[in-house]
Formats: C-alpha cells, structure tokens, sequence
C-alpha cells in the first residue's frame, strides 16, 4: 500500500488544483453574475468559495485498505476524504462532512434537486399585491423577459463552469465518484420557471418553481430603467410545510427564509 505521506501529498495537490480550478471558474461565473445583481447582492455570488478553499487543511490521516483523511477549513464542520489506490496514484473515492459528530454522505447536486414537494402540501401564496393592482402590464413583461433572460445566461454559464471543474479535477476521482455535485447543475437550472410575478412598490418579487424542493423569490428592483436582482430567498422549509408561523426564528411567518446564502 502507498504510504499514508504520500495520500497527504496528493490531496494537498487537490486542493491547490482545485483552488486553480475555482479562480477560473470564479472569472467565468462574475461575467454572468454581474448582468443580473445588484453589487451587494450576496445570492449566488460564490464571494468566498475561493478563500474557503484555500484555508482547508489536513488535521488527521487514518490508514488502511481506504485512507481517510480528515480536514477543518472556515465552516463548522469538519471533511473526510476517502482515498483508494489506482496504480500508481490514489483517487478520491468518496467525500463525508462530520455534523453533530457523525459523518454523513455528501449527496450529488442532482440527487438534492429530485426533491419536491411532498403530495398534498399546501403552497403558500406569494405576495398578494399583484400586477393590476400596482398597474403595469408592460413591466410585468418586462420583468418576465429579464428572468428568462436570466434562466439562459445561468445555465450557459453553470455548463462552462462544470466544464472547467471536470477537465481540471475529474482525474483525481475514481470513475465512481460523481464530482458533479461539487458544481452548480445547468439541467437543474434549465428547469427552473416562473410562477408568479408581483409588482410592489420597492420593484418586484417573482416565484419561481424548479426540481428543487422548496420554491425561490427574487427581490428586484429598477436601477437607471433596468431591472437587478436584489437578494433572493429559499421558501422556508418549516412554515411551507406547516403553514405560516409567525414565531418562525427562519422567516417570522413570511415563508421566505430571511437566511442570507453567498454560494447557491
């Protein structure tokens, strides 16, 4: 078996390829990015992905048949890498995070996205002040045409992205570790469509509904004639569930969770 050292030295090349591979993806991504947000809109701004990167390091290498390795970095919880030999090299077989102080799987981006809503669930209205009653047909097209507009450069940019992960990092995993969970999901966006529209007197929030589980709100408004995006929230899973709570500590019953998200 190949030493333990020398699995240490291969994931520390992992994580220098894969901060290369985040800085040209980062590039790719602000292009898009910067169209349809506001400055200091923090949704989907990847803002730190880089940074949080750089600072993961090794804190325990266990041996055996399948070397673990265990780093700490800038979040909460701790990783685990699972590395196997392949010739002369090793491969990542599989990734867990500890949380609670038990490790669990990382499920791939696709897998979480299969999840909706369970049947019978109530969906909890959007905001009730709709297009006739501010008045607007034109800028509720208007709003319409920049979100589609929006779906399409999104997903043109999340394929590129997923490109450069793939050709950059795909030879450090084993051909049976989905390292596409690791970016975001064009098919998943290309799914994403809008359900409602409402004109208020800050600009608009527009619904929308995808694959994903919960639904998203956008928070936009008009900047010199042109619409941005604000910040924009996940529909609180507690109150989308059980309905309004205005004790909520996530939403306070509004059903969008106030949580502030900087990488998807």
């Amino acid at each position: 078996m190949l030493p333990a050292l020398t699995a240490g030295r291969f994931i520390r090349e992992f994580f220098g390829a894969r901060a290369a591979a985040l800085k040209d993806i980062l590039r790719i991504h602000m292009v898009y990015w910067r169209q349809f947000h506001e400055q200091g809109c923090r949704w989907d701004s990847r803002r730190d992905v880089v940074k949080n990167s750089e600072a993961e390091e090794i804190e325990d290498i266990q041996e055996g048949d399948i070397v673990h390795i265990v780093t700490k970095g800038n979040g909460p919880f701790r990783s685990r890498y699972h590395l196997k030999r392949s010739d002369r090299r090793w491969l990542i077989c599989e990734k867990d995070a500890e949380i609670g102080g038990i490790w669990k799987g990382l499920t791939s981006a696709a897998s979480d996205l299969q999840l909706t809503r369970p049947p019978g669930q109530p969906t909890q209205p959007a905001d009730t002040r709709g297009v006739n009653e501010l008045g607007g047909g034109q800028q509720h097209r208007q709003v319409e045409r920049f979100m589609n507009r929006l779906f399409q450069e999104r997903t043109a940019s999340y394929a590129a992205e997923a490109e450069i992960y793939g050709r950059q990092l795909e030879s450090f995993f084993s051909p049976q570790y989905d390292w596409r969970r690791h970016v975001a999901s064009s098919k998943a966006n290309e799914e994403e469509k809008i359900e409602s529209i409402a004109l208020v007197a800050e600009g608009a929030h527009v619904v929308t509904r995808g694959s994903y589980r919960l639904r998203r709100r956008y928070r936009l408004h008009s900047l010199n004639g042109q619409w941005i995006i604000q910040e924009a929230n996940h529909e609180c899973p507690m109150c989308a569930e059980r309905g309004p709570n205005p004790n909520c500590f996530l939403c306070k019953g509004t059903i969008w969770n106030q949580v502030r998200r900087s990488n998807r």
